[in-house]
Parts: C-alpha cells; sequence; structure tokens
C-alpha cells in the first residue's frame, strides 16, 4: 500500500488533465476502503506544510460519508494517543522521536482536508463532540499554552457552564 500511494504521489504533480488526475485521487480512496489503517499512516508520513497533492489526497477520503468518518474516527485516535519511542538516544530514534510528536499536527491538518471535503454534515456533527476538544487541545499544545479543557461534558452540563458565564463574554 505504501508503494503504491508513493506511486500515485509521484504522478499526480505531472498529471493535470481533469478525468485522469481524479482517476489517480479515487484510487487513493478506493485504496482506503479496502487497506485503510496502511493508507493513513502511508498520508501521515509526509512532512508539514502538507502539500497540495497530500492535500487532494485526504480530501479524497472525505468523498463518501462511511468512510469519511471511519478515518476521522481514526484520526482522533492518532491525536488522542501520544506515541512515544523509547530507549537509546540515537539519531535515528530522535526522527523517530521528532515524527511521533508531529503525528498529531498531521492528524490536525488531515483531519481538515477530509471534512473540508466531506459532503455530509451529519457526520461531522457526530464526530464534533470528540473532535472539537480535541482540536483544542492541539491548537493549546501548538501554542505550548495549557488551556483548561473538560474531558467530556454533557450538553446539560455545557448549558449549565454557559448561564453560569453569560454575563462576562471572556468567561
Amino acid at each position: 500500500v505504501p508503494d503504491i500511494l508513493a506511486l500515485l504521489y509521484r504522478h499526480m504533480p505531472t498529471i493535470q488533465e481533469g478525468s485522469l488526475r481524479q482517476f489517480l485521487v479515487e484510487a487513493v480512496s478506493i485504496l482506503a476502503h479496502h487497506h485503510q489503517e496502511a493508507v493513513i499512516s502511508s498520508l501521515l508520513s509526509k512532512r508539514l506544510p502538507m502539500d497540495s497533492d497530500t492535500a487532494e489526497q485526504w480530501r479524497s477520503l472525505g468523498g463518501d460519508p462511511l468512510l469519511a468518518t471511519q478515518v476521522l474516527r481514526a484520526l482522533i485516535e492518532k491525536i488522542k494517543t501520544p506515541t512515544r519511542t523509547e530507549g537509546s538516544i540515537t539519531s535515528e530514534t530522535e526522527m523517530d522521536r521528532h515524527l511521533a510528536a508531529a503525528e498529531p499536527l498531521l492528524a490536525t491538518c488531515a483531519i481538515f482536508e477530509v471534512v473540508s471535503a466531506l459532503q455530509s454534515s451529519k457526520a461531522v456533527r457526530e464526530l464534533l463532540p470528540e473532535l472539537f476538544p480535541l482540536l483544542l487541545q492541539q491548537v493549546s499544545q501548538t501554542l505550548g499554552q495549557k488551556l483548561p479543557l473538560p474531558t467530556r461534558s454533557s450538553p446539560r452540563e455545557i448549558r449549565k457552564g454557559l448561564q453560569l458565564t453569560e454575563g462576562n463574554p471572556c468567561r
């Protein structure tokens, strides 16, 4: 799967004809239907900032609401699960640590691309309670600040909190 994706990625910049380019993009989506984890891992291995071809590959996964929901759930898990490399410090493990630290940010960027192409707002609404706090957490980590985020609030707790702070827009 990584070799197939690398081949598609390598040919994307040279193919500008609409129907051929669309074929390459659809191939990524078809591949993801059968090998979702491998496609996600391969696309997450690209460096930031994300180039237009990588972004287009991520957007192709948002074309099918069912696949997009599965991909979004997998990306949410990538943000939630901190990856660490243990052991002696070598240049290779230092590179692994750097890539592991970048993975949540890469996953956040990928979420943006998938959601931007998603045709169903229902899928986003279903994932929003889980997705929104994670994205806020990712922003706070990227900025190097610790935000006081609740772990999980029910709609009732959220309404209660809004009532308490309604007069003060800064709280």
